[in-house]
């Protein structure tokens, strides 16, 4: 029992390991492709880069774990004349 559990922790922290990382390589691509569009574009560059920021931030963000609450859908209750 006490392996399971500690298996289970172990694949939660090796998760949000690999989450932060792949955050830092989006955002240094990210950054790479800003110097690259800098030398070119100027104006649009700033635009794509933290277009690259906010995917980066939004992949990584915690938003994705909690579960969407969906409305259950109330029929309309049908009414006798």
């Amino acid at each position: 029992m006490t392996s399971h559990a500690n298996g289970i922790c172990d694949f939660t922290i090796m998760k949000n390991y690999l989450h932060t990382h792949i955050y830092l390589i989006l955002f240094f691509f990210s950054f790479q492709f800003f110097i690259f569009l800098y030398e070119s574009l100027d104006v649009l560059s700033i635009f794509y880069f933290f277009i690259f920021y906010i995917i980066s931030k939004h992949f990584t963000s915690n938003r994705f774990t909690i579960k969407s609450k969906r409305k259950k859908f109330i029929p309309f209750e049908i009414k006798k004349i």
